[in-house]
C-alpha cells in the first residue's frame, strides 16, 4: 500500500496551497504540479515524501450486522481491535504485558502477563527460539483467563528453587505451586498458598524456605518462614510502620532485603503538593 501525505506544504490535488498551486496558477509547473517545492510526478519531495506501509497480513474481523437494542451485563464484544482476536495470543513469542522474568540456571521462565500464562524454556535460549512449554494455558495460541489450578490472571511473577515453581496469580489473589518444573502445555499447579491479606499480590520472593508475598491492597509484605501447603496465615507481616503504600517488588540476597514500593505514604506525604505519585524502595537487614 503507498500513502501520501497532504497538508499545507502538500495539498492534494484537488486542494491548492503555496507550495501545490492549483490549476489557475500561474507557478503552476505541471499537469500533476511538480516544481521546486514539489518536484515528483504526483507530488512527492521534501514536502510531501511517499510513505510505504509492507502489508503483513490479511487476517480481520468484520461485522456484518449492527446490534439491535441495548447492551447488557456480560454481553460478548463482536469484534477486537488492537489485538490478534478472542482468546488468540498470538503464539508463544508474541508477549503481551511481560512481567516477571526469571531462571533457576537451566530454565528460563517468563510472566506473559497479558497473554494470562507462563512461559518456560527448558535451557537458557542463544537465539530467538520459542518456549517449550506454556503454563496458564492449554497451548500456545490461547490466552483466556481462568481461576482453576490450571488457569491464570494476570501472572506477574515467577520464581522457581531448582524443583519447584511459584507464580504469583494477581487478579486471582493467590500463588500457584508447582512441585515439580511442569513438562507439559496446560499442566495444573499442584496447589495454590492463599490468605486473607493476599490481595492484589505483585512482588514474591523465595530462596526455597522463606516466603514473601505482597499485598498491594493492604499494603503488607506477608512472611512465611517456611512454604505453606495451601491456606494459611503469614507468620509475620511487615508494614513499614504503616508508610508502605503499595508495595510491588521484593528482593533479597538472604541478609539484606529489599522492597520497592509505590505510592509509599512517608515519601507521598512530603511530595504531595508537587506530585501525585511517589516511589520508595525501604530495606532491612537480617538480624
Amino acid at each position: 500500500m503507498l500513502f501520501r501525505s497532504q497538508g499545507p506544504n502538500n495539498p492534494g490535488p484537488n486542494n491548492p496551497g503555496p507550495n501545490n498551486p492549483g490549476p489557475n496558477d500561474p507557478n503552476n509547473q505541471g499537469p500533476n504540479n511538480p516544481g521546486p517545492n514539489n518536484p515528483g510526478p504526483n507530488n512527492p519531495g521534501p514536502n510531501g515524501q511517499e510513505v510505504v506501509a509492507i502489508e503483513t497480513g490479511k487476517s480481520y474481523k468484520q461485522t456484518t450486522e449492527m446490534p439491535q437494542g441495548t447492551l447488557v451485563t456480560g454481553q460478548p464484544a463482536t469484534i477486537v481491535l488492537n489485538a490478534f482476536g478472542f482468546n488468540q495470543s498470538g503464539g508463544p513469542l508474541s508477549f503481551n504485558h511481560p512481567a516477571g522474568i526469571h531462571s533457576d540456571g537451566t530454565h528460563l521462565f517468563l510472566a506473559d502477563r497479558g497473554n494470562n500464562r507462563v512461559l518456560i524454556w527448558n535451557t537458557l535460549p542463544k537465539t530467538n527460539v520459542a518456549p517449550d512449554v506454556v503454563i496458564g494455558q492449554p497451548d500456545m495460541q490461547s490466552n483466556l483467563s481462568g481461576n482453576d489450578l490450571s488457569g491464570m490472571n494476570w501472572p506477574s511473577v515467577v520464581r522457581s528453587d531448582g524443583t519447584r515453581l511459584f507464580v504469583v496469580d494477581t487478579n486471582n489473589n493467590r500463588v500457584l505451586v508447582w512441585n515439580t518444573i511442569p513438562t507439559s502445555n496446560g499442566q495444573a499447579a499442584d496447589y495454590a498458598i492463599t490468605s486473607p491479606d493476599m490481595q492484589w499480590p505483585w512482588g514474591m520472593w523465595t530462596d526455597g524456605k522463606t516466603l514473601m508475598v505482597s499485598g498491594t491492597r493492604v499494603s503488607k509484605v506477608l512472611v512465611w518462614r517456611k512454604i505453606p501447603q495451601g491456606a494459611s496465615k503469614p507468620d509475620y507481616v511487615l508494614t513499614a510502620k504503616g508508610n508502605f503504600g503499595t508495595p510491588r517488588t521484593i528482593t533479597s540476597d538472604g541478609t539484606f532485603l529489599m522492597i520497592g514500593d509505590h505510592r509509599s505514604e512517608e515519601h507521598t506525604s512530603e511530595l504531595q503538593s508537587r506530585v501525585d505519585i511517589s516511589y520508595a524502595v525501604f530495606c532491612l537487614k537480617k538480624k
